[in-house]
């Protein structure tokens, strides 16, 4: 690295930032294609000042005292936003110290409503579900299985489209489903939508609680809600929530029933500065309505951008569903992700062969334009390398 080549997380300085734009402590400018993860806004500093500002003493007092976590302004918006998204139940909103405890709390709240007979929990070959050692066990991925030594038992994988596996694997002993809508390891791909109802009609047979696992996909970023009701028309039983909420920190939030949300009350705390980042950011969102429309320009950039990239023959598709988009490429992804690094654009690998997106809510029409020049220009300077390797 020369000394003008720095990187992304190179000392991001805070008072510079604003939409998908930052600078680091180099004075360089940087776009960030994942601004989407911190909030609605991005970068914006206004929810990140409006928490801090929130935290007085009086608002300290409340927020430690767990009895009071029920009547947490926080929570009632987010009840209020999923009221009507395809969530069975709603009646506990429970945020935690990251999106690793969210889903350990439906994934022990559901085995502890199974017990002593239903104890099986399914999820996907391929899954990521995160980093805690049950997260791990429940994603279907072999690499996060090395050097745990023999898997817990209770957890099983089917390949994604395999009816037949799916209905004999979700039986009386079974007690819960897990999916994700997006497969971020296959070039941020939807999951197909006869697939997910299909899903929803096997656990209904067989009496097993479908969870939705969205913690890494951006609160809103579909246009919806929830993404997982909006795109396949079903109904979830809980769902797990993080990316988009508290501003780039690690919290995560549960929402389910009463019944299977009573497993560990105590977990149901967390830090204050998660319920006042929770509320900053969902302050942002005016209604369900401004989702929608906030989406709309997002679609159009999508379009912009396939026309864009079609001159490169090594993109292979592009997947875009609202503010997330992946590009499928036939070279390894952490080659553009490099060149794009150069050009002082962020990006993240969507598996080996596939860069994805997660852009927020509202982007300015200087920033997607920005954006786009500089994702063209790294995709010429790796279709340059790639014409030299060929030779």
């Amino acid at each position: 690295m020369t000394p003008n080549d720095h990187s992304f997380s190179d000392s991001i300085q805070h008072e510079h930032h604003r939409g998908l734009r930052c600078k680091n402590s180099h004075g360089e400018s940087w776009l960030d294609a994942m601004a989407g993860r911190l909030g609605p806004l991005g970068y914006n500093l206004e929810p990140f000042e409006k928490a801090l500002n929130s935290l007085t003493p009086q608002r300290l007092a409340t927020l430690c005292d767990r009895s009071r976590q029920r009547e947490s302004i926080a929570l009632e918006m987010l009840q209020e936003l999923v009221k009507s998204a395809g969530l069975r139940n709603c009646d506990r909103v429970m945020v935690t110290a990251s999106s690793d405890a969210a889903l350990e709390l439906a994934v022990l709240g559901s085995r502890k409503l199974g017990a002593p007979s239903r104890y099986r929990t399914v999820a996907l070959v391929g899954s990521d579900h995160g980093r805690s050692a049950l997260c791990r066990i429940l994603s279907g991925r072999p690499d996060l299985h090395q050097g745990l030594g023999p898997m817990m038992a209770g957890f099983a994988h089917v390949t994604l489209g395999d009816l037949e596996a799916l209905k004999r694997m979700v039986d009386e002993q079974t007690v819960a489903v897990v999916i994700s809508p997006l497969s971020l390891h296959d070039a941020a791909r939807l999951l197909d939508v006869d697939f997910l109802k299909k899903v929803r009609q096997v656990c209904d047979e067989a009496g097993s609680i479908l969870v939705a696992d969205e913690s890494k996909i951006a609160f809103g970023s579909s246009g919806a809600a929830l993404m997982t009701p909006a795109i396949a028309s079903i109904e979830v039983d809980a769902v797990v929530l993080s990316a988009g909420l508290f501003g780039g920190l690690t919290g995560g939030v549960l929402l389910c029933s009463n019944e299977l949300g009573e497993f560990d009350m105590s977990q149901e705390f967390s830090p204050h500065i998660l319920d006042a980042m929770l509320e900053s950011n969902l302050a942002a969102i005016p209604d369900i309505g401004w989702l929608a429309s906030a989406i709309e320009e997002h679609g159009k950039f999508a379009v912009e951008l396939a026309e864009s990239l079609s001159e490169f023959e090594f993109v292979q598709d592009i997947h875009a569903n609202g503010a997330n988009i992946g590009i499928e490429l036939d070279i390894p992804a952490s080659e553009l992700i490099e060149a794009a690094a150069h050009e002082k654009l962020r990006l993240e690998n969507a598996g080996e062969f596939a860069v994805w997106m997660q852009l927020p809510l509202v982007v300015e029409a200087a920033d997607r334009s920005d954006l786009l020049t500089r994702l063209v220009k790294a995709l010429q300077a790796t279709n340059r390398l790639a014409s030299v390797s060929s030779i």
